[in-house]
């Protein structure tokens, strides 16, 4: 989809996928697409977000995650993922867990979620800096941040990604279908 847009330019295509982070550097001129670097870490993605939130409510309840039957670290998994997504677009959300026949609750604010997550935003960084380095470029260079990438759906990415690259990333095309349109 770059090919589409305004010409000539540097591009940094932030792929957040749910267990990789990607970054590459782009630059495309009359109508030549050069990679200029790659960078990643194969270890991040965006189960660790929602993996946060497990540790958050784990941690409010004071409950072991070893002491959860694989039925409920399930239910648990979907829980948190849950919230992930509703937390775009509230302040806070409820975590709820049925364990014994006993309902289990935790509010969880956005900020508080955000604030868990910046052992994962330092992690972002690297990469992100190492590609940078590798082209020969800094942020001011950079002319558009893509986010790719299902994770990237996510308020709390959307939002570090922009205070990060101090722009607002273009998220106009769809994070799930990037990569399949660009091997087409």
């Amino acid at each position: 989809g770059l090919y589409d847009g305004e010409g000539n330019g540097k591009y940094l295509v932030f792929d957040l996928g749910g267990g990789t982070f990607d970054v590459s550097i782009l630059e495309l001129f009359e109508n030549i697409l050069e990679v200029r670097a790659v960078a990643g870490d194969n270890y991040l993605g965006g189960e660790d977000f929602t993996k946060i939130l497990e540790k958050m409510f784990l941690k409010d309840q004071n409950i072991e995650r070893t002491s959860l039957t694989v039925k409920e670290q399930n239910r648990l998994y979907r829980a948190a993922e849950k919230a992930k997504c509703a937390l775009g677009d509230e302040e806070s959300v409820t975590m709820e867990l049925v364990l014994n026949d006993e309902k289990k609750e935790t509010v969880i604010k956005a900020k508080d979620y955000e604030d868990a997550c910046e052992e994962l935003f330092m992690q972002i960084r690297e990469p992100v800096k190492r590609s940078l380095s590798d082209a020969g470029l800094s942020l001011k260079d950079i002319d558009k941040v893509v986010l790719v990438g299902g994770a990237t759906k996510s308020p709390v990415i959307r939002k570090f990604a922009a205070k990060l690259f101090h722009m607002i990333p273009d998220t106009t095309i769809n994070p799930d279908e990037t990569v399949a349109l660009g091997a087409a």
